[in-house]
């Protein structure tokens, strides 16, 4: 049988069209393959394979006896969009742009890879960092099983949101909203002992009193209904607090406001991203119903174990793990933190620093880590010691307080990732996988610059863990944190272990 593929009329980058021929070659191994420019020639397929054609990744359309058909990955990318999105990559589809999240990578590399690793069926995915949930909500989108795990409450919340989202009642909620805003458009706010408690204190630290008042009769009103619908009403108004705080929005760190407040009013800002989130949900519902049981996210530091999961029940695992000296996600998002109740304002600094990955220490574990750091005591690979040791004797007066930490921080993030390679290493089935996407870093000690070059590292420390490694990928992308660009990733790289 010979099939004609057609690719989305978008530029490719490298590492797309590589993982394009790949999931080509692993779906269809005695194909013939020919690819000229935008169209794809497949020659010796078996016609049991033909439903594989469907859930191809990188595949536009596909022309089978002359009849054009649509992948999945089509429906999803173009299934809320206006005809000038259709030159680009979407990546905000279904419900992955359900709220901002920094530094998550694109929704296509997740099914791209677990298809070029064979999973299929009823296959359990693990993504031990799962962030905003892109890996179990593309694990949704093509009947999978995930869990996923993270230290971050506002991280778990997202991603649970994200996954029962997609089986909303969409008209219900469309009602609701437009009720839920004329009550507090017209409520008159009394604020006699409402700032009597910390939380309130400190929302307005950084919230405008009336905005404030508005956004807690607001939750007031959805915390009355289910807990899949409070929870998508609580995001969609924690998608838009930064931009109406007294935080300079565009700042990862605390900053207070100099740019000017947005000039649409807050309710009906939050309409408008309401029913933005519920176009998006009521077009990927038109294509299939998604399994929103068998993908959820959990509370927990993949760091202290993994008990709570069966071992050797997992196929593969699939993430993009913390950067050394990642983002501060806990600063960014602290007044959603704040507000959602699921962190106190005295705690954030210790969440912040709890983190893999972050640039903060509680005052008494610098000591501990410099300790452990000058004695190796994580047995970390001795050339990598060496090179945190050389970071660290580069160390000058003119290197600041943030440059003073970096050697014991990336000892730390090192170490933390070794625990993480432990752990996760007991869950998965003799044979699965393991792909992580991470990138390097860089910096500047003494006047001279470091490339760390973390994939590599990483894919030593793994194998002290007993992985054994398959192979390191080089994925050209674009800057990935926006804001603070000489910090931006501007390579990364898929490394595939396997148990």
């Amino acid at each position: 049988m010979k099939v004609e593929l057609l690719k989305f009329p978008y530029k490719y980058m490298e590492y797309e069209k590589e993982l394009l021929e790949r999931e080509l070659k692993c779906n269809f191994p005695e194909g013939i393959i020919s690819i000229v420019k935008n169209k794809i020639t497949l020659e010796n397929i078996d016609d049991n394979d033909l439903d594989k054609l469907y859930n191809l990744t990188y595949v536009y359309k596909y022309i089978i006896n002359g009849q054009e058909h649509n992948t999945l990955q089509t429906k999803l990318e173009y299934s809320n969009t206006n005809k000038e999105e259709l030159k680009r990559q979407g990546t905000r589809y279904s419900t992955h742009g359900l709220h901002e999240y920094k530094g998550k990578y694109n929704p296509q590399i997740v099914h791209g890879v677990l298809d070029i690793l064979g999973v299929k069926g009823d296959a359990k995915v693990l993504d031990p960092f799962c962030g905003s949930g892109t890996t179990m909500v593309e694990c949704a989108h093509y009947g999978l099983q995930s869990v996923g795990t993270d230290i971050n409450p506002m991280a778990v919340l997202i991603s649970n949101t994200k996954i029962k989202s997609l089986g909303l009642d969409t008209k219900y909620v469309r009602n609701f909203v437009k009720r839920a805003a004329h009550s507090v458009q017209n409520k008159e706010f009394d604020n006699d002992g409402k700032n009597d408690d910390h939380r309130m204190e400190y929302l307005l630290k950084w919230i405008p009193e009336k905005t404030l008042y508005i956004i807690e009769g607001l939750k007031e009103l959805f915390e009355a209904e289910t807990i899949d619908i409070s929870n998508f009403l609580k995001i969609t108004v924690s998608d838009l607090i930064r931009e109406y705080s007294n935080q300079e929005p565009s700042d990862l760190r605390i900053r207070k406001r100099t740019s000017p407040f947005p000039n649409t009013p807050f309710l009906e800002a939050w309409l408008n991203n309401v029913y933005k989130y519920l176009d998006a949900i009521e077009a990927a519902q038109e294509i299939r119903t998604f399994d929103i049981d068998n993908n959820y996210a959990v509370l927990h530091d993949i760091r202290n174990g993994t008990e709570f999961l069966k071992k050797g029940d997992f196929d593969v695992i699939m993430t993009s793990p913390p950067y050394a000296t990642a983002l501060p996600y806990i600063d960014t998002q602290r007044i959603s933190l704040v507000w959602l109740g699921l962190c106190s304002s005295n705690k954030i600094m210790k969440l912040e620093s709890s983190l893999i990955g972050s640039r903060e220490f509680v005052t008494t574990e610098k000591a501990k880590w410099l300790e452990e750091f000058k004695e190796n005591t994580q047995s970390l690979p001795s050339e990598l010691s060496s090179l945190i040791k050389e970071l660290y004797d580069g160390l000058t007066e003119k290197d600041g307080f943030r440059k003073q930490a970096v050697p014991i921080l990336l000892y730390r993030y090192f170490s933390d990732m070794k625990k993480m390679f432990d752990r996760t290493y007991v869950v998965l089935k003799q044979g699965g996988k393991f792909a992580l996407i991470v990138g390097n870093n860089k910096t500047t000690i003494g006047g001279k610059e470091y490339i760390i070059d973390t994939p590599y590292w990483l894919s030593k420390i793994a194998e002290i863990s007993g992985w054994n490694i398959e192979e390191l990928l080089p994925l050209q992308t674009y800057k990935r944190y926006g804001l603070n660009s000489k910090n931006s990733i501007k390579s990364e790289t898929l490394i595939i272990l396997k148990k």
